[in-house]
């Protein structure tokens, strides 16, 4: 400016700087019943602002599958490992799920 004052810096849009909002992006996952060669899989998306918690999750893969007993495990389908939070469900994956009894593994 002519008059010797400097220019105040632009503002940013938001106060935080370089800090990133956390998006929650649904996770898309498939999900088999164990035991079960004749399903072909269900695909179900998983979002922390829909599915709240990981009963909230069990009660709506119950549902999803459509099984005659709840469902009480989910396990990745070729070693078995237990799943047992929503943050460890990782996009694009398949995995078993347990009402009663032990893993069989597919294939």
């Amino acid at each position: 400016m002519s008059d010797g004052r400097q220019r105040e810096p632009a503002r940013q849009s938001h106060q935080f700087g370089n800090v990133k909002p956390i998006v929650d992006r649904p996770k898309t996952i498939t999900l088999y019943v164990n035991g079960d060669e004749h399903f072909y899989g269900k695909t179900m998306n998983v979002s922390r602002r829909l599915t709240h918690t990981w009963e909230t999750f069990l009660r709506e893969a119950t549902e999803r599958t459509g099984v005659m007993f709840a469902v009480r495990n989910v396990v990745t389908p070729t070693h078995g490992s237990r799943i047992n939070s929503l943050e460890e469900l990782v996009d694009g994956s398949s995995y078993v799920v347990l009402c009663k009894g032990n893993f069989k593994p597919i294939g």
